[in-house]
């Protein structure tokens, strides 16, 4: 993406994210958990018991694990690796249909990139997880309660490559390199092994 195309997240370490494949289908970050669950079964024509939501296994997010879990959703908690999950998010081969909660600011922008590349979509809002972290974006003028949407994150075409150094979700290392890419021309994305159980 071009200079500038980047959402300027500054002293930001943490976001709230929200990641499906598109189009949209109603999901805010705003809605609880289970309201998004039913909307994204609805619009992919499934029950929410077929949905496969990747939530990140830390305490910040032990809720809305709690809510995949309660809804009926499979839910994949993981310990590493959030824009792996993005990728299988937005990949039209991927294993995820959604990914939930609160993971890295500066990972976000990336996975931005890669769901812009898709044409997918996602939110963000920032998740601060201290009360230094939040003083800082306070004197930094951030709005923590805005909702940015995709366009707000990465705001051009973006091409995003992946080298795998070590052993991931997206296929052994180091022999994979997966390139994610935009625009008429772009590689189509390989075909992945499908994520490993909770």
């Amino acid at each position: 993406a071009p200079p500038r195309a980047f959402l300027d997240l500054g002293p930001a370490h943490y976001l709230d994210k929200l990641v499906h494949a598109g189009p949209d289908a109603g999901l805010h970050l705003g809605l609880p958990t289970p309201e998004n669950l039913a909307r994204l079964a609805a619009a992919r024509g499934c029950a929410v018991a077929d949905l496969r939501v990747a939530v990140q296994a830390r305490p910040r997010n032990a809720e809305i694990a709690a809510a995949v879990e309660a809804s009926g959703a499979h839910l994949h908690a993981f310990e590493h690796g959030d824009i792996e999950r993005v990728v299988h998010a937005v990949a039209s081969d991927g294993s995820i249909d959604l990914l939930l909660g609160i993971g890295g600011a500066p990972e976000g922008i990336i996975e931005a990139a890669i769901v812009q590349a898709h044409d997918g979509f996602m939110q963000a809002r920032l998740a601060p997880q201290s009360a230094a972290e939040s003083e800082r974006l306070r004197r930094a003028g951030a709005d923590q309660a805005h909702v940015w949407a995709l366009d707000e994150l990465c705001s051009a075409p973006a091409f995003v490559a992946i080298a795998a150094v070590t052993a991931c979700a997206l296929g052994p290392a180091p022999a994979a390199l997966v390139q994610v890419a935009a625009g008429g021309s772009a590689p189509a994305l390989g075909a992945w092994p499908g994520l490993p159980g909770r």
